[in-house]
């Protein structure tokens, strides 16, 4: 990062608009930038010379002079107290938006408009030691609750103050070298995060929004450490929360009190309360959520997610009862229909609300989509891919839909169509890998090896974007071999797929490590990597290999750590809980009636087929048919265990 080499690369940072560059106001002014002529001076020596020349005929006493210039000093220092102790300070606040839409807010008496990610000054009087501001959205679409906060004087010293009306934004202070020559110094690096609170106190930045492509130097000073305050934006949810989760990780509630307040800006969006529960216990979801039930229309996900952590603290809450009430008040509320279905212990009252839910005056998407689902577990393709798209098309913003409906379509082997469709959204989000692999996978399926190539890069695009440098060799290492076992997926081949695993585990990918132990049938080594808090699907298919592999004291405390984490969770695998722990027998019609992840399905199926061989050749045979299309990790476990 240059601060006197004009000949830098432009590409360093972002280039700095027409204007001069937005600096905080507590901010040194720069020097002037080496390299430019500046007016010749004359030395203090010199200066002293010409004096004495020019008074030495008419020698006089300077002290008369000095104690002149000294008494107006001092007066003047005390017109300016006296000035000062009247007047009010002036507070400078910084307003940012964290949504994906431009607002208007009235901050105090001054009115502004913000844009997604970016960041408008207001300058406010304070005339004691504290200051309250009122805070409120203009026009029709209100987009945040009214409120007002108080600033106090000492939170002036030595630090930025932000105000977040929507309260949703993630704010990083940032640092970055600037020096000639160039030290070759990291890009800049997030050094503190700050998110959940309408006012954010942050160390005291020299830049709001972006660093200045060059910046000027100060004289003597060949390099200098810089700041700034960015809005974290353009990174998947889930990357977000990685990063989070790792500046904080004994906050897990405010971070999950931020999903919240995003899924309620966007209830259309899964991922938010995905990652909620994956922050806080069932308690911390119920107590989160609850407050958000009475909203219309009706934020289904929320509901969901309540019904969830409910049924599991308080098994035996009625909540079929309560839900009827509910519906009772709004008959024709499709979504209402379906969620009364979701706890009703009656498979005949099932039937019915999810037929009214589909078919009413308000129909629900997310019971189309529960219809469509279970026409997929059932291997009714072309059935089920009719009611995923068409809820798919309903709610557009919920991901989870659309690739409910390209896994229908990817079953009928038009995996074609579900390149055409995702690569909207892959370029939309480059740097998310999760989404960015599958799309490789279905490429190479299709012997498209040019064009997954191609997609990839993208992604590596995205990363440069995201460090705004070169990204460290360590990443490009990662995910060129991340990029290997997307292949070795997607054409089935094991021989790459474990030499790839064991690139990935030698970095310290523990997941691809677990998976590798998997394929190979290691199964000390799975129950050591997967631990005890592992996700229910691996626990379940890690007891699949240790019994194929006839390791029966391993199969059995994996299969009892399976089942009890498939207790903790929704309904579905809390019947698939009761089945594997032989509270009834299950067979194929009783497990594909359940409403489980394909993934979870698989490996169900492969699971009673092992235990039980009357019914192993149905088992393996329908789990073969679902494995057919998959194009990921474990469809090659689920290959060999079922042939």
């Amino acid at each position: 990062m240059d601060a006197q080499d004009d000949s830098s690369p432009a590409d360093d940072f972002p280039t700095a608009p027409p204007s001069d560059p937005p600096t905080a106001p507590a901010g040194e002014t720069p020097g002037p930038e080496e390299g430019v002529a500046s007016r010749p001076s004359v030395s203090g020596r010199n200066l002293r010379r010409s004096l004495a020349d020019r008074h030495r005929a008419k020698p006089q006493s300077r002290w008369p002079i000095l104690l002149a210039v000294a008494s107006g000093l001092v007066g003047l220092v005390f017109v300016v107290l006296i000035v000062l102790e009247g007047s009010p300070r002036v507070v400078t606040l910084w307003v940012c938006n964290g949504l994906d839409v431009p607002y208007d807010a009235r901050v105090g008496a001054v009115s502004v408009t913000i844009a997604p990610g970016d960041f408008e000054q207001v300058r406010l009087a304070m005339e004691g030691e504290s200051l309250d501001v009122s805070i409120a959205p203009i026009g029709s679409a209100v987009l945040f609750t009214p409120s007002t906060l108080t600033i106090d004087a000492r939170q002036l010293r030595g630090h930025t103050l932000v105000v977040n009306p929507d309260r949703v934004a993630v704010l990083a202070r940032e640092e970055a070298i600037y020096g000639s020559p160039p030290l070759g110094t990291p890009p800049p690096a997030p050094t503190s995060f700050h998110y959940g609170a309408l006012l954010h106190e942050v160390d005291r930045v020299g830049f709001i929004g972006w660093f200045p492509e060059k910046m000027r130097a100060q004289p003597g000073i060949s390099h200098s450490l810089e700041s700034r305050i960015i809005v974290v934006d353009g990174l998947p949810l889930h990357r977000l929360a990685a990063v989070m989760v790792s500046s904080a990780p004994d906050d897990a509630e405010r971070l999950a009190r931020l999903f919240r307040d995003r899924s309620a800006w966007r209830p259309a969006d899964p991922e938010p309360l995905e990652i909620l529960t994956q922050l806080v216990a069932p308690e911390g979801v119920r107590e989160l959520l609850e407050p958000g039930l009475e909203a219309r229309p009706v934020r289904v996900g929320w509901h969901e997610r309540w019904q969830d952590a409910v049924t599991l603290l308080e098994p035996e809450r009625d909540l079929g009862a309560e839900y009827r009430a509910l519906l009772e008040q709004s008959p024709d509320d499709g979504d209402l229909a379906y969620l009364t279905a979701r706890v009703s212990r009656d498979p005949g009252e099932i039937e019915r609300l999810v037929g009214r839910a589909v078919s009413g005056a308000t129909p629900s998407p997310h019971a189309e989509n529960a219809r469509g689902r279970r026409l997929l577990r059932v291997g009714r393709f072309e059935e089920a891919l009719e009611r995923l798209e068409r809820a798919a098309a309903a709610v557009p913003e919920n991901a989870d839909f659309r690739d409910d409906a390209n896994e229908a379509l990817a079953a009928l082997g038009r995996t074609a169509e579900v390149i055409e469709r995702e690569k909207e959204h892959v370029a939309a989000m480059p740097i998310d890998d999760e989404r960015t692999g599958a799309q490789v996978r279905r490429l190479v399926a299709l012997g498209m090896d040019e064009e997954a190539e191609s997609v990839w890069g993208d992604l590596y695009a995205g990363l440069r974007g995201l460090w705004l440098t070169e990204p460290p060799a360590s990443e490009f290492v990662y995910f060129r071999r991340l990029h290997a076992l997307h292949l070795a997926e997607a054409k089935r081949d094991r021989d790459a797929f474990v030499e790839a695993a064991r690139a990935l585990a030698e970095v310290g990918d523990d997941d691809a490590a677990w998976k590798l132990a998997v394929i190979q049938g290691d199964g000390a080594t799975v129950e050591e990597l997967l631990g005890p808090y592992a996700m229910a699907e691996w626990l379940l298919l890690g007891h699949a290999v240790a019994a194929r592999a006839g390791d029966g004291p391993r199969a059995r405390r994996l299969l009892e750590q399976a089942i009890a984490a498939f207790a903790e969770r929704d309904r579905g695998e809390r019947e698939l809980a009761r089945l594997l722990r032989g509270e009834a027998r299950p067979s194929v019609e009783s497990i594909v009636a359940l409403p489980l992840e394909l993934d979870t399905l698989r490996i169900a199926l492969v699971t009673i087929g092992l235990a039980d061989p009357e019914v192993r050749e149905a088992a393996f045979a329908h789990a073969r048919l679902l494995n057919a299309a998959a194009l990921a990790f474990p469809h090659l476990v689920i290959d060999e265990l079922t042939h």
